[in-house]
Parts: C-alpha cells; structure tokens; sequence
C-alpha cells in the first residue's frame, strides 16, 4: 500500500521536511526583512508577512507536484483560476489558506499522502505561530492641530502600557484624514475592551474621536 510504504520510508520523510523547512526559511527572511518592517504604517503592509510565509509554502508544494507529474501544472493552474473568479476568499491571508488547503487536497488525489501530512502540519502550526499576535490599528480623528503631537504620545504610552508594540504612526495635518494613525502588535492576552476604555478617559484636550482596528 502507498500510504504504508511512504510513511515507511525516513528517507523520504527527512527529505521532504528539509524542503518544506528550507523554504519557510527563506521566504522569513525576505518577508521579515527589518527595512520593510520598519516602513510599515498600515495593517495592511503590517501583515503582508504573514501571507508571504503562507505563499511561500504553496510555492514549495506546488514546486514538488509539478516536478512528480508536469501535467500538475495545469492542474493547479485551473484550481487558481476557480479559487480567483468563483470564491470570495476575503483578504490575501484568507487566499493563502484557501490554496494552502487546495494544494493538500491534490496531493492526496495524486496518493502523495506523505507530503500532504507535513503540508497539513506545517501548514497548523505555522498559522498557530503567525496568529500569536495580530496587527491592530487606531484611527484618531478630531484632534486639534496644536494638540496632534501630544495626543499622539498619550495615545502611544496607552498602547504601549496595555503590552502592544507600536509599529508604525502617521501623523495628518488634513482634516478630512485621521489626525493620528497608528498600527501596533496585539498579543492574545491583551484586554482590547478594557484598552478602548482607558482611551475613552483620556484628558478631553488630548482624546479625539477613534476608530479601533482590532482583530
């Protein structure tokens, strides 16, 4: 039986988890690559990683499919082209789960039981380790131009004293644009009702109207 002699074979199994490791490894480096984290001002580009690791995977599974069969090729081509025209997928994170999934089911169709098994690990583990933390934003409009700078510091040192991690602030003399935006880090463990709330107390000279982006 296929499915017994796969798992049968270390040889194989080692091989297979150095190229799924290796490239995860290397995608990190690029999709963590510190000067594009630096410049991230939006949630979006906050967690652009994150589908890059996801895509890089796929990528890496896609690559070991095409090199059992080339006709796979076509396969996964038409599978695209459905996931991209027929399903409402959501964000880019969302996709990359899709195809993740998608990529799993054809190397089950194709008896590749091996690889599908560490895909489907891979995969679990590696969204439990991205989905630690999310990427939140605070929208601060309203706010008088004189006020801006200090608003923003008070804004920042609450964010920073819930446990989050600032990422990336833009600041707007516009006022049909927020006045303040920040993106930051929110761990699983951090309280956003009671974070809102301390907000809703801050000076009436520093706080502004806010739209909260938390996941």
């Amino acid at each position: 039986m296929r499915l017994a002699s796969e798992f049968s074979d270390p040889a194989l199994l080692v091989d297979m988890g150095l190229v799924l490791g290796f490239a995860l490894a290397l995608v990190a480096i690029i999709a963590y690559h510190p000067s594009l984290r630096a410049k991230a001002t939006t949630r979006a580009a906050a967690e652009q990683p994150k589908t890059l690791v996801l895509y890089g995977l796929v990528g890496a599974l896609v690559g070991h499919l095409v090199s059992l069969n080339e006709m796979m090729a076509l396969v996964v081509f038409g599978i695209g082209g459905l996931m991209r025209f027929r399903t409402d997928m959501g964000d880019a994170k969302d996709t990359g789960r899709v195809m993740l999934v998608a990529i799993v089911g054809i190397c089950c169709g194709v008896q590749s039981f091996l690889v599908a098994t560490l895909a489907t690990a891979c995969g679990w583990l590696l969204i439990m380790f991205l989905e630690r933390q999310v990427v939140g934003g605070l929208d601060v409009m309203q706010v008088q131009p004189a006020s801006v700078d200090a608003s923003s510091t008070a804004y920042r040192a609450l964010i920073s004293d819930a446990g989050c991690r600032i990422i990336g602030e833009r600041k707007s003399p516009n006022p049909k644009r927020p006045a303040i935006s920040l993106v930051f880090t929110v761990p699983a463990r951090v309280d956003r009702q009671a974070l809102i709330a301390r907000a809703d107390k801050l000076p009436s000279e520093l706080r502004g109207t806010t739209d909260w982006h938390l996941s």
